[in-house]
């Protein structure tokens, strides 16, 4: 654990993270119809947005290698973490896009 406090691990991951949250924030909007309900500002490595359909939808991913947190009524929760990774995010944008168009 000192090792990980000497080479400010927490705080890297806490940037890092914050960055995933952002991008995938970003490119969620650029989806368009989907409502972040997640604070931005408040720094938690998660992202919850609003679909019509999410146990559909958490279904679809999972079938195609992402695991989101068990959906909520309404609700879809990421929670990118330190080992995730900026082509993860957006695998899991593209799978999203691929769902919400053969929807459509």
């Amino acid at each position: 654990m000192r090792l990980l406090l000497r080479y400010e691990v927490p705080h890297r991951f806490e940037e890092h993270t914050s960055r995933l949250i952002r991008y995938l924030a970003d490119s969620l909007g650029d989806l368009g119809g989907l409502k972040v309900t997640t604070p931005l500002e408040s720094h938690a490595a998660i992202l919850t947005f609003e679909y019509s359909d999410p146990y559909g939808l958490a279904e679809f991913l999972g079938r195609n290698g992402i695991v989101v947190s068990p959906p909520r009524p309404g609700t879809i929760r990421v929670s990118p973490h330190g080992y995730n990774t900026v082509d993860e995010i957006e695998k899991f944008i593209e799978t999203l896009r691929a769902y919400i168009r053969a929807r459509a």
